[in-house]
């Protein structure tokens, strides 16, 4: 839990940096934590209404253990991969995103109530109009992006494999568009599915359809990854994923995002260690944690600013 990163007996932890940008001037980001997990960001000493206001301000790619399971974990992990890496480049998908799950709270709220009593048709049918409006934007924004992820995570991943194997990214949708579609054709595609569905809906208390059940089709040599792909091949899949969102970020905003890598050497074999390290030339800036002195490349070191952390304290 976030809250336990609060220090015992203190009122909240708060983080700040200074971002400075090629583009525009400066500017100061914090956030406070306080005990109970609830948080506050200010920018320029301003409170953001919302956390979602405050990103962009710093352009972020992070890659950690977790990060490791983005091709065996379950669906969430992808869509958030997915989700982190558009969030940052387009405003607009960020905003149907945060509408989108507002409504899906809402409507699903609406549909828990129809299994006791009933509901009003009409009030169901103004949410499903709501609904997959935002849908549509998110569903054609994610197939847009998920072409260019394949695009630059291909590449890298033949090049990882010695070119013996070929990386593929298929958007598995939950509406499904073949040949893909825009905003109106993913929007007008779910409210057909909607009405099909209504019955089971209201039966289960829940939305069945939309794009909180997306998916990644991720195959290596026309295999799927997710279920046949070795612990190699997957980490490797991994590593190309995060490698594509850093240059895809790059490309939309202009200039490297911060690369943040967090004690995931110590996971990797030599082959891939030496391509994680490889990323410090394409970021401007490298936070790169580990426990181990070991893991990291005497050249980066000489190069590095090192601090060495104990017991919580900065001590070197």
């Amino acid at each position: 839990r976030d809250g336990e990163l609060v220090r015992w007996g203190a009122a909240e932890a708060v983080v700040r940096g200074e971002v400075r940008r090629e583009a525009r001037e400066a500017v100061t980001v914090s956030i406070g934590l306080r005990a109970d997990g609830s948080k506050t960001v200010k920018v320029d000493g301003v409170t953001q209404k919302r956390l979602a206001d405050a990103v962009g301000q710093i352009n972020v790619v992070l890659f950690g253990p977790e990060e490791l399971r983005l091709v065996d974990g379950g669906p969430g992990e992808r869509r958030g991969y997915l989700n982190t890496c558009l969030g940052q480049t387009d405003p607009r998908y960020l905003a149907a995103l945060g509408a989108y799950r507002n409504l899906l709270r809402q409507r699903n709220r609406l549909l828990r109530q129809g299994r006791d009593r009933y509901v009003d048709p009409d009030l169901l049918l103004a949410y499903d109009d709501q609904l997959v409006a935002e849908a549509g934007v998110v569903m054609a924004r994610r197939a847009t992006a998920i072409a260019e992820l394949e695009r630059q995570a291909s590449a890298v991943h033949e090049r990882l494999s010695g070119g013996r194997e070929k990386l593929t990214i298929g958007y598995e949708a939950n509406v499904a568009l073949p040949g893909g579609g825009d905003e109106a054709a993913y929007a007008a595609a779910m409210g057909e599915k909607l009405i099909v569905r209504r019955d089971e809906e209201l039966r289960r208390g829940l939305t069945v359809v939309g794009p909180h059940r997306d998916d990644l089709l991720l195959r290596i040599n026309d295999i799927d990854a997710r279920t046949y792909g070795s612990q190699g091949q997957q980490r490797t899949a991994a590593l190309a994923l995060k490698i594509a969102e850093l240059r895809v970020v790059k490309q939309a905003v202009g200039e490297a995002p911060l690369l943040l890598l967090d004690d995931v050497l110590s996971e990797l074999d030599e082959h891939r260690r030496a391509e994680v390290m490889a990323l410090v030339d394409e970021a401007d800036q490298v936070l790169l944690t580990g426990s181990q002195a070991a893991d990291f490349d005497p050249a980066l070191r000489a190069r590095a600013r090192v601090y060495r952390v104990e017991a919580g304290e900065v001590v070197g």
